[in-house]
């Protein structure tokens, strides 16, 4: 079980970089202001994989006590 759900993590953790990664460069390359509002929607992407990587450690808290 705690395999799978380090695997979970690690999944979250790679794209939450991969996002990050690409926000740099739309910011860097490209300041148009229509690249500023896919900048934003991958802020949403970004918070969501971060709320989900909170609640999975969490969870997999809450079992172990």
């Amino acid at each position: 079980m705690q395999e799978s759900i380090n695997k979970y993590k690690d999944v979250f953790t790679s794209e939450m970089m991969l996002i990050r990664s690409a926000q740099t460069d739309l910011l860097q390359h490209h300041p148009e202001p229509e690249l500023r509002r896919e900048f934003d929607k991958l802020e949403i992407v970004y918070n969501y994989l971060r709320d989900r990587l909170i609640s999975v450690n969490l969870r997999n808290e809450k079992r172990l006590h």
